[in-house]
């Protein structure tokens, strides 16, 4: 039986002046959160992936079983953050939107980051019911966190000038060249970019899904968060008007050669995901679709582009300066959750060794091709 966790003062009031609040959210009176979500993520530096309809798509989309809503407020009864958590087995809870939300954690009044987050490992920390919590994406130092385990993710995003030329001319000389090259190439080819209007972003949703697995395929890789539910759930993004959703498409006579989609919030422009024809790899497709992506950024007003998780080679060529995040995972002092913790903490540890990092793709390749080799054709 679900039972609601009434807000006292053991933990808020004598340790960090906020009281924490976990209650059992059913998916069908998501909401009834919506008022404060709105009033919050208002008053919030939150990336898009925080905003409430992100995630009511995401669950209306993918339909977890188990949703609880965290709420943490100052003496005065003030919400300053609010979160949507998954109930996973082993007392284990996992802020809402995996797999396919790169930044799933509280959502924050600006000022009370530090001061949220150390409430609710204060709290956890004195749990019994619950062992184990885990955030991701999360852009703070929050090291003194009671309980937690820190991990850095690599992350890149680019600080956008006011024109695309300026942009370009930022490049280094060589790179500049051979992105100008390309771009003459393409028009030269009869390539052309779109942006697609509202009737026409499903069609393009379920190009760019299309176009990623076929990439995945060709290079014997298992992405298998990319699919026609995340096609779905971007749609229904797509009709709100926070976040903006655009997904820019290259095509030539006819045919979609790339898609990137990107997610816009409060001056800045995300990155989420790109798919192209790798028939089409002479083109370029995947660089002509990001530099068009950033040039419709930079018209939108947009003074970052945030390039996502991963510090690829790519990245870094289209001027990406790392901005690195953390995965937080918190823990009570129970003996389960002492499990836990050595088991993340011996990832953390293993994921540091070359050979290591080596073996793990290789064994992502070798189940990649399994799972191809009995999916029908």
């Amino acid at each position: 039986m679900q039972v609601r966790h009434q807000r006292t003062p053991t933990v808020g009031a004598v340790r960090s002046h906020l009281t924490v609040d976990l209650a059992p959210q059913a998916q069908s009176a998501i909401g009834a959160m919506q008022a404060d979500w709105a009033a919050l993520q208002a008053d919030a530096k939150a990336s898009p992936y925080m905003t409430f309809n992100w995630l009511e798509s995401w669950a209306t989309v993918y339909r977890p079983s188990r949703l609880r809503a965290v709420r943490i407020e100052d003496p005065s009864g003030g919400l300053v953050a609010i979160g949507l958590l998954e109930e996973l087995p082993l007392r284990r809870l996992r802020f809402a939107g995996a797999p396919v939300t790169p930044i799933r954690g509280l959502l924050c009044r600006d000022g009370y980051e530090l001061a949220a987050w150390r409430a609710l490992g204060e709290w956890l920390s004195d749990r019994s019911d619950w062992a184990w919590m885990d955030a991701r994406g999360i852009g703070i130092d929050a090291s003194g966190l009671p309980g937690a385990v820190m991990t850095v993710e690599p992350w890149l995003a680019i600080e956008l000038p006011g024109s695309f030329d300026e942009y370009l001319s930022g490049r280094p000389p060589a790179r500049r060249g051979e992105m100008r090259r390309r771009l003459r190439i393409a028009e030269r080819e009869g390539l052309a970019t779109t942006t697609a209007r509202q009737a026409e972003v499903r069609a393009a949703l379920d190009s760019f899904v299309r176009l990623h697995r076929e990439r995945a395929l060709a290079k014997h890789e298992l992405h298998s968060a990319i699919d026609n539910r995340l096609a779905e759930m971007l749609t229904r993004v797509a009709q709100q008007t926070v976040p903006v959703l655009t997904v820019v498409s290259l095509t030539r006579a006819g045919e979609t050669l790339a898609v990137a989609v990107n997610v816009n919030h409060a001056g800045e422009s995300w990155g989420y995901n790109t798919g192209f024809a790798t028939d089409a790899a002479h083109f370029s497709p995947g660089l002509i679709v990001c530099l068009a992506a950033i040039r419709d950024a930079i018209d939108g007003g947009a003074h970052r582009f945030d390039l996502g998780p991963g510090d690829s080679k790519f990245k870094l060529e289209l001027g990406g300066e790392r901005c690195d995040r953390q995965r937080i995972e918190i823990g009570s002092r129970s003996p389960i959750a002492l499990g836990w913790r050595t088991a993340s903490l011996s990832r953390r540890r293993l994921r540091q060794v070359p050979w290591v990092r080596t073996a793990l793709g290789t064994l992502r390749s070798v189940r990649a091709r399994s799972s191809f080799a009995r999916t029908p054709s």
